[in-house]
């Protein structure tokens, strides 16, 4: 009998969890959301930027002028360029077109 319950709990899989729970997107760590910040500021500075962090926020400078802003909230990352009206929204899983955002917005601003 403790067989068959721990093969129901380990068959159990993030959508039936989800449906159980109510919540259907799983929850994002703190971590995951620190090695994020880490892997963009890397990135930006990589390309000869600084940033200036603000709350959970950074802002990009290049030659000491303001270009962009990195806003990471729960569900996503969004990416706004100075200037546009509205940022461009990731998600955390998408760091490859995060670093090829910022990288053609430092280029546009050189």
């Amino acid at each position: 009998m403790k067989n068959i319950q721990n093969w129901k709990s380990f068959n159990e899989g993030k959508t039936e969890k989800a449906s159980k729970t109510g919540n259907k997107k799983p929850e994002l760590k703190e971590d995951k959301k620190d090695l994020m910040r880490k892997s963009v500021k890397d990135h930006v500075e990589s390309q000869k930027c600084d940033t200036k962090k603000e709350g959970d926020d950074f802002e990009v400078h290049l030659n000491d002028k303001h270009i962009a802003q990195v806003m990471f909230r729960k569900d996503y990352i969004a990416v706004k360029k100075v200037g546009n009206k509205f940022p461009k929204e990731f998600e955390y899983t998408e760091l490859g077109k995060i670093k090829s955002e910022l990288s053609s917005i430092i280029k546009s601003c050189k």
